[in-house]
């Protein structure tokens, strides 16, 4: 009688890069940075890819609206020659917050970096963010 198999450890798969993101060369780049960070902090099995592509998408719009404020400027003159803030800043401000909401999300942001992921876990709150959500039933 053979000896049974003994099953594998399962391996955290790098997760790949969607199609919707090869257009976009800074997104793509992000994408690999983030890919490559939470593979180095042990963390890459805990995500979705769809999350990291989230974020890599924030973080190039972000990109793309400072380049186009740095150019064209924060203002413009309406049709009454008035000063107004360009629609491009409202834009700017709203990709920067899911920037920072999806580096909450996947653990990256300010204070994981500063304080360190032990000390981050150790605050008695729930990693999972919607851990909250589900006990409420």
């Amino acid at each position: 009688m053979p000896t049974p198999r003994k099953p594998k450890a399962k391996r955290a798969s790098t997760p790949t890069l969607p199609s919707y993101l090869k257009e976009d060369s800074d997104a793509t780049k992000v994408f690999r940075q983030t890919v490559k960070y939470l593979k180095e902090a042990g963390d890459l099995n805990k995500v979705d890819t769809e999350a990291i592509a989230a974020y890599s998408k924030a973080a190039s719009e972000v990109k793309r609206f400072d380049e186009f404020l740095y150019d064209r400027g924060y203002t413009t003159i309406d049709k009454n020659g008035s000063e107004r803030r360009r629609p491009q800043v409202i834009m700017r401000k709203d990709a920067s917050d899911r920037l920072i909401q999806y580096a909450k999300m996947l653990g990256i942001d300010r204070h994981f970096r500063e304080k360190g992921r032990e000390k981050a876990t150790s605050l008695g709150k729930p990693m999972d963010k919607f851990a909250r959500l589900r006990k409420v039933g």
